[in-house]
């Protein structure tokens, strides 16, 4: 797709063309591309509604009620903050009393349609001329919006910054025109040294600003996070999406990890308690040393660990709590433990709800191989075996391929860690019931 194209998309005969088809199927694509090109459409044009119409209907979870309005692209798509974070990044900058945002590396558009939802200007900034062309088009008609085709880096910002923010979302695939997968994707970039604007430009810039934000990997590393600057993980319904920082009035009087949590529709926010030190801290590491060590002293002389060493529930932490060092918050919160430092899950003998994390009955312990457990399951009629794992040296997907195919009307979850130095595998029922 080119600048051309995207502009046809966005008006006229593109646009009327988007309005008429039905939603998207794959096995009605060949008959409406048929079905337009002999009502004389241009074959490109066609292809590129089509094209449209696969990745609005791809849209849905994500964009939400946007999905059917925006014109997207595979890479666009892929990369675009889900609408309901996207609003709460744009009410936090709103809140600062900003009145215009520099979205730095806007991509489709996503945060920045938010930001005018949220009653914000906004500069867009994007490097790519497609992709600006897509944005420019996704925010035509939202007063004080503009999108320029530039790199971050070239730009030449305000000196007086008073009153404005910024916001980054550094390109974390490679850019267009370079290597991509088989699956026609762009590369992902792991190393904040391959970010487009920099690391080092994020945060230079992002002191110039009196407010900013910067959506970054969920895996972002705690050490990276600047002195001063608020970080917070971010999921929803379970999957872990994003680290964003925030400088400035966008933190407040807050700093440090926070793992914040969409469930049901709303949202709950875990901050480091004061009873004490968090994963990841020093003082931590040294007692997580200390445990280790005190645990395999005593271990033969304690015997085999049994299931009654784990309670009668175990918590499967929210990727966001494990990724913001929280575990020893929630533990203290949930009255709860590790069956070992760096297992992963926390276990208890009381059952307490909780949004950052799911919770399991312990039934008692199954195999941890795949031959025994493959008997195990069809003892017991499985016919769906959910296999989790955290902490354990185990590869999953072996284990799957040596159990097999099972053929029973029974589901079973089971859970591999690690408890007093031994692998275990725990029978477990979801308390949800899902």
């Amino acid at each position: 797709m080119d600048v051309d194209l995207v502009t046809r998309l966005a008006a006229g005969s593109g646009r009327e063309l988007l309005a008429r088809l039905p939603p998207y199927r794959d096995v009605d694509a060949v008959a409406w591309s048929t079905r337009l090109r002999r009502e004389g459409h241009d074959p490109e044009l066609v292809a590129a509604v089509l094209s449209q119409a696969r990745l609005r209907d791809r849209a849905g979870d994500r964009l939400g009620p946007w999905a059917d309005r925006l014109l997207l692209t595979p890479d666009g798509l892929e990369q675009a903050t889900r609408w309901p974070v996207a609003l709460r990044h744009a009410r936090r900058l709103a809140a600062t009393g900003a009145r215009r945002v520099w979205d730095l590396g806007c991509g489709i558009g996503v945060d920045a349609l938010a930001m005018t939802e949220a009653g914000l200007a906004v500069t867009a900034v994007e490097a790519d001329p497609v992709t600006a062309a897509v944005a420019r088009a996704n925010l035509t008609g939202r007063a004080g919006s503009e999108v320029l085709t530039a790199r971050a880096e070239d730009l030449d910002l305000p000196r007086d910054t008073g009153g404005q923010a910024a916001w980054f979302d550094p390109a974390r695939r490679a850019a267009p025109g370079a290597a991509r997968h088989a699956s026609g994707r762009a590369r992902r970039l792991f190393r904040l040294e391959e970010l487009s604007p920099s690391w080092d430009q994020v945060t230079a810039t992002a002191a110039r600003f009196p407010a900013a934000g910067a959506k970054l990997a969920p895996a972002f590393p705690r050490q990276r996070v600047p002195a001063g600057v608020l970080a917070e993980w971010v999921s929803v319904d379970g999957a872990l999406l994003e680290c964003a920082l925030w400088w400035g009035s966008a933190a407040g009087q807050e700093t440090g990890p926070r793992a914040v949590v969409a469930r049901a529709g709303a949202w709950h926010v875990l901050t480091p308690d004061e009873d004490g030190v968090e994963d990841g801290d020093e003082d931590e590491r040294a007692q997580d040393e200390a445990l280790a060590a005190a645990a395999a002293a005593t271990r033969e002389a304690r015997g085999p660990a049994t299931t009654g060493d784990l309670g009668d529930w175990l918590y499967e932490p929210d990727g966001a709590v494990v990724q913001a060092g929280l575990m020893g918050t929630l533990a203290r919160r949930l009255g709860a433990r590790d069956p070992e430092p760096g297992a992963g899950y926390l276990i208890g003998d009381r059952a307490t709800d909780s949004p950052f994390a799911r919770r399991f009955a312990v039934l008692g312990e199954a195999p941890a191989t795949g031959k025994r457990l493959r008997g195990w399951a069809r003892e017991r009629h499985v016919g769906e075996l959910v296999l989790k794992k955290r902490g354990a040296p185990v590869d999953l997907d072996r284990l799957r391929q040596q159990v097999g195919t099972l053929r029973g009307g029974e589901r079973a979850v089971v859970a591999l860690t690690r408890l007093r130095g031994r692998t275990v595998a725990l029978h477990l029922a979801p308390a949800d019931g899902g």
